[in-house]
């Protein structure tokens, strides 16, 4: 009977995942900083009628961009920990 022993990841190859993962949290970041300013303008650009629904988008669009930042400062916080 064989044994099979968990293989130990290859450290660089972790960090370099980490470092993946982080690249991409800092695109959705800026993604969603660029769907804030896209909201806002929109907000206020339209028509007086439209203003309540444009306001619920760009409020929308803020709370995603929070979140995505949240995920960003979680992916900094790892890779300085990987780091130290």
């Amino acid at each position: 009977m064989s044994r099979f022993l968990p293989r130990l990841s290859d450290p660089r190859k972790t960090f370099r995942s980490l470092v993946d993962e982080f690249t991409e949290s800092w695109v959705c970041w800026r993604e969603a900083c660029e769907d804030v300013r896209s909201a806002y303008e929109r907000w206020g650009q339209c028509k007086p009628a439209q203003r309540d629904l444009a306001f619920a988008s760009y409020r929308a669009a803020l709370d995603r961009e929070d979140q995505a930042a949240r995920v960003y400062s979680m992916f900094v916080n790892r890779v300085r920990e990987d780091r130290g």
